[in-house]
C-alpha cells in the first residue's frame, strides 16, 4: 500500500481557489494533505519557506503529533487535494493503520536522511562558492545539487519585463525564455520527456537548473530556498566577472 492509494480509499476531496488559505498557523488543523494538482506555498509571517508540489504530502508532522500546524499554507493556483483527518484515520482498521504509518514513516525518514546529507555539506559548499570569487567557478556549487542529477545551471538578469540577459552559460532555448517572461515574478518547474527545468527567481536574477530527474520536489525546493543568500551572492559575482571580461575585451 502506498500513501496515495490509501488516501484515495479514505479521502475527502478538497479544492482550494487561487490565493486562498488551505490552513493558517495554529488554527487546530491536524489534517494530512496530498496535493493532486498544482501546488501550495508554505509561509511564516508572509515569508515563503517551501513549496509543496503535486503528488506530495503535507501536514504529516501535525497529523502524527495531533498538534496544530505552525505555518500558513496558501494555494498558488486552484489546487485539488486529498484530505485525511484524524477522525477518519481512527475509524480505519488497525492492520491498515499500521501499513499506512509504515509508508508515512519511510517517506519522512528518506526526507530526513537526504536533507541531512545536504545540510552537512551546505556550509562547506557555501564557503567554496565564496572562495571561488576570483573565477566564479561553479563546480563546487554543482556538486551540492548532485542529488537531483544536475546537468547545468543558467543564470539571467532581468533588466525589464521584456529584456533578459544571460550572465552565465549559453542561452537557453526560446520556449524557456518565453516562459520566463510570462512568469517573471514566479518560480516553477517545467517537466518534459527528456529533462526538467527548475526556475528560481532571486532578486532581479533568474536561475534555471536543468536536471535529468527530480525524485523529491519537497527536498529540492527546501534546499534551494534555504540557499537563496549564497545564490544571490553568486549571481552578483558572476555578473561582475562578466562585466570585467567585457571591459577587458573592449580595452
Amino acid at each position: 500500500m502506498n500513501i496515495k492509494s490509501f488516501l484515495e480509499e479514505y479521502w475527502n476531496k478538497l479544492t482550494i481557489k487561487k490565493w486562498d488559505y488551505l490552513y493558517k498557523a495554529n488554527n487546530n488543523d491536524t489534517n494530512l494533505y496530498y496535493v493532486v494538482s498544482w501546488k501550495i506555498i508554505l509561509s511564516i509571517n508572509w515569508e515563503n519557506i517551501a513549496i509543496v508540489w503535486e503528488n506530495e504530502i503535507n501536514g504529516e508532522k501535525s497529523f502524527l503529533e495531533n498538534k496544530p500546524k505552525p505555518i500558513d499554507a496558501i494555494a498558488k493556483e486552484n489546487v485539488s487535494l486529498l484530505v485525511l483527518s484524524r477522525e477518519q484515520f481512527e475509524k480505519i482498521s488497525n492492520e491498515k493503520k499500521i501499513s499506512f504509518l509504515k509508508e508515512l514513516v519511510l517517506l519522512i525518514s528518506n526526507r530526513v536522511y537526504l536533507l541531512n546529507d545536504i545540510i552537512t555539506n551546505l556550509s562547506y559548499m557555501n564557503t567554496s562558492v565564496i572562495e571561488a570569487k576570483p573565477t566564479g567557478d561553479l563546480s563546487c556549487f554543482k556538486r551540492m545539487f548532485s542529488f537531483m542529477d544536475l546537468k547545468n545551471i543558467y543564470i539571467y538578469k532581468i533588466l525589464d519585463k521584456n529584456t533578459i540577459i544571460s550572465i552565465y552559460e549559453s542561452k537557453y532555448d526560446i520556449k524557456i525564455q518565453e516562459k520566463i517572461k510570462e512568469n517573471i515574478n514566479e518560480s516553477f518547474i517545467i517537466k518534459n520527456e527528456n529533462k526538467n527545468t527548475i526556475m528560481l527567481n532571486i532578486w532581479w536574477y533568474i536561475l534555471l537548473f536543468e536536471v535529468w530527474d527530480i525524485s523529491n520536489y519537497y527536498v529540492v525546493n527546501n534546499i534551494l530556498m534555504h540557499s537563496i543568500g549564497i545564490l544571490k551572492y553568486l549571481c552578483i559575482i558572476l555578473e561582475q566577472r562578466k562585466n570585467n571580461d567585457l571591459y577587458d575585451l573592449l580595452n
